[in-house]
């Protein structure tokens, strides 16, 4: 049987698989570009346009080559306002 050791000093690589989803265009269904990706909230995606935030559920969105793809309407208003909490959270003004 082989041994297992439980050591916290062996180096682990851990990828973790949102990271694809960042910094990528974010298309609606019409094909009109609404802002780039910039972080991920729990089960959201950040989406920055003109300065503005907006949090999308994952599952709205589907990764296309170099574009991420919504593939349902997006309540906006409440995507911003979402978005406007996760900024005063994560962003400090300096």
């Amino acid at each position: 049987m082989p041994t297992v050791r439980k050591s916290s000093r062996i180096p682990m690589e851990y990828t973790d698989p949102r990271d694809e989803l960042l910094s990528r265009f974010v298309v609606d269904l019409d094909g009109s570009r609404k802002g780039e990706t910039v972080s991920t909230e729990g089960d959201r995606l950040v989406i920055m346009e003109s300065g503005i935030f907006y949090l999308v559920p994952m599952s709205f969105v589907v990764l296309d080559g170099k574009l991420i793809r919504l593939k349902g309407r997006v309540n906006w208003k409440r995507a911003k306002a979402l978005g406007d909490r996760w900024k005063a959270r994560k962003i400090d003004p300096l």
